[in-house]
């Protein structure tokens, strides 16, 4: 398992609305030598935790988990990549500060 699950997730609001991203972390997990399913994982990903220079506090609450999921199974795609630097970057343009 990634992470218990935290109370925070359950009432936690991304770029379309409610969002949980613990589902999806746990199906990356197990499916993480499955390109098709790390792919489609990676994209809804950066639908709800990044969507047009919008970024939410579930996003800087996901990027550590999926950090550290990609780093002990050995991902390299480059979608987190992308994703890590996007977020960062609207963070940066707009003076985020990370909670």
């Amino acid at each position: 398992m990634i992470l218990a699950e935290d109370p925070i997730f359950q009432n936690i609001e991304g770029c379309y609305g409610m969002y949980n991203p613990i589902p999806k972390l746990k199906k990356l997990e197990e499916n993480s030598d499955n390109e098709k399913v790390r792919k489609e994982i990676l994209n809804d990903f950066l639908d709800n935790l990044y969507h047009q220079g919008t970024v939410r506090l579930v996003s800087f609450l996901t990027i550590p988990l999926l950090i550290r999921l990609a780093i002990r199974k050995k991902l390299s795609d480059l979608e987190i990549i992308t994703l890590v630097a996007f977020i960062e970057m609207t963070r940066h343009d707009n003076d985020v500060e990370i909670p």
